[in-house]
């Protein structure tokens, strides 16, 4: 599946496993690269940011930057405009996605389109360690 550069490898989805209310998948933005800014109508997305860094462009016009970082979680409710930007100058960006829905309907961005805001959570930094396998 892809968004422009922003491709996702699914591991679990209606056409692997025949699940009805839920898509996993790792994404990943390439170096130097964006998604094409866009809206998830039909689902809920969380991400986890496994390593790379980024940022998403949100909210009305894509007017807000926020950074992201490994360790990260972000929350995408439906409607919501997004785009995912990889500007780091040495490293891919990869990430956990998952939805609500074996089947997503993306909406690309037009000029004027009103999307709710996107929640950006930030973990605590116990929580920034939970993709690492714990010691034996």
């Amino acid at each position: 599946m892809s968004s422009g550069p922003l491709t996702r490898v699914a591991g679990i989805s209606q056409s692997l496993t025949g699940a009805q209310g839920i898509h996993m998948a790792i994404g990943s933005v390439l170096l130097g690269s964006k998604s094409i800014p866009h809206t998830h109508l039909n689902c809920e997305t969380a991400l986890y940011v496994l390593r790379g860094h980024g940022r998403f462009l949100i909210g009305e016009g894509l007017s807000e930057s926020i950074e992201v970082d490994p360790g990260d979680y972000i929350f995408v409710p439906p409607g919501a405009l997004h785009q995912p930007i990889n500007d780091h100058p040495t490293e891919d960006w990869e990430m956990i996605v998952c939805r609500n829905s074996p089947v997503e309907i993306v909406a690309f961005a037009t000029q004027g389109q009103l999307c709710p805001p996107m929640q950006f959570l930030r973990p605590a930094h116990w929580l920034r360690r939970q993709h690492r396998r714990p010691p034996l």
